[in-house]
């Protein structure tokens, strides 16, 4: 059979086919702990679950709107504008499965061929993929050691094409979360240079030591709101803040002329989200708040621990968001073990631990390693890898 060659041109995700990888292990019977899973191991709260069960017998569970259900779109804009501080309308809000989709569909209806986006490294996965399919290039600029934005790299990477920047922050794999002041300078470019700034803010309520996320959408106080929303694009989702993962409800700020376009394209692509999930989210913005902060209080005590162990055989920052460490492992190379994947697989083999290499991430030599696990699998999976990197040929 024929394959495109746009689909031939891109790479299956590293996170998706490790988690294969160790479901078919697991299931010979090989006790692996998996350190590879971008999502939180605890369920949604029992209030939210029964939501989405009551929904599918209350509502009418045929299509919906394309954009997302009014009340949640409502809900939204009321409680991101609070947030931001700007008026927000529900004509700003665009429903779709998950920040995955949303991102997938903006440079669908923003890109085209020859246009370049900006994609600040380490990334996740998903980003230069979703520009290939729409025809762009990515322009990878490493970021600094620390993890933070390399400003003048920045500079000298925008160019005539350059259509957008999208940012990651807090950031996967590397759970940095980017100076405010580097943001403001990003955005004093976009607007000199004409290129839109795509925020992609999935784990902005993991943060963690009282760091605060700053969204680019509080930083340019004199703008027109609906103008700062076609230069600022801002993706959020319900995965990894409430646990709602296979939900697949994330949504989009921006200009309301970009949400028509938006809809325009995403009614022909996947029509509206799942309407109980819609309804299953909505309750996550109005109930009490006590399970997510726990989570989030949960995490932080992971981070500590896992940073605190990982730390002693690997060089690492500490993560001030998200739920991944990001090491340096290449001073454990050896003639077997030349890249982070080698790494990577020999991890696997000999301790029985799932990590994903860097290279996944545009950063070689490098490890992210989940700590979205008990903590009693954290300090095993330490132990395991300690044990095996003592062993390695």
């Amino acid at each position: 059979m024929k394959i495109s060659h746009r689909v031939e041109a891109i790479m299956s995700s590293k996170s998706i086919s490790m988690v294969a990888r160790v479901a078919e292990l697991q299931k010979k019977g090989i006790p692996i702990i998996s350190l590879c899973v971008g999502e939180p191991d605890m369920p949604p709260p029992e209030e939210v679950m029964e939501e989405m069960y009551l929904a599918q017998k209350r509502d009418n569970c045929g299509y919906g709107p394309v954009s997302g259900h009014p009340v949640l779109r409502e809900k939204l804009a009321e409680q991101f504008g609070k947030a931001v501080k700007r008026p927000i309308r529900s004509e700003n809000i665009l429903i779709s499965n998950g920040s995955k989709q949303i991102i997938y569909n903006l440079f669908q209806t923003l890109i085209d061929p020859g246009d370049e986006v900006i994609v600040p490294s380490p990334y996740w996965v998903t980003f230069p993929e979703s520009i290939k399919l729409a025809g762009g290039k990515a322009v990878f600029v490493p970021c600094l050691t620390t993890h933070q934005l390399d400003l003048s790299a920045i500079r000298r990477a925008i160019g005539p094409a350059t259509r957008a920047i999208i940012l990651n922050s807090p950031n996967n794999p590397t759970g940095a979360i980017y100076n405010s002041d580097d943001i403001f300078q990003i955005l004093q470019w976009a607007e000199q240079f004409n290129f839109v700034v795509i925020s992609d803010e999935a784990y902005a309520f993991l943060t963690y030591d009282q760091k605060t996320f700053t969204s680019p959408l509080t930083l340019l106080k004199n703008y027109d709101t609906e103008d700062l929303l076609n230069r600022v694009l801002t993706v959020q989702t319900f995965s990894k803040s409430y646990a709602m993962t296979g939900y697949r409800v994330g949504f989009l700020v921006a200009s309301s002329v970009l949400i028509k376009n938006m809809d325009k394209f995403q009614g022909h692509v996947c029509g509206n989200v799942c309407t109980p999930a819609q309804a299953a989210a909505n309750l996550t913005l109005t109930m009490p708040q006590d399970y997510f902060l726990q989570m989030k209080k949960t995490f932080e005590k992971r981070r500590n621990l896992a940073f605190r162990l990982f730390s002693k055989i690997f060089d690492l920052t500490p993560p001030q968001g998200a739920f991944y460490l990001f090491p340096r492992c290449d001073k454990y190379y050896t003639e077997n073990i030349k890249t982070s994947e080698d790494f990577t697989n020999f991890i696997l083999e000999k301790a029985q631990v799932a990590i994903l290499p860097g290279s996944a991430f545009g950063a070689e030599h490098y490890l992210r390693i989940s700590f979205a696990t008990s903590e009693q699998e954290i300090e095993e999976a330490f132990h395991r890898i300690q044990k095996a990197l003592g062993e390695r040929p």
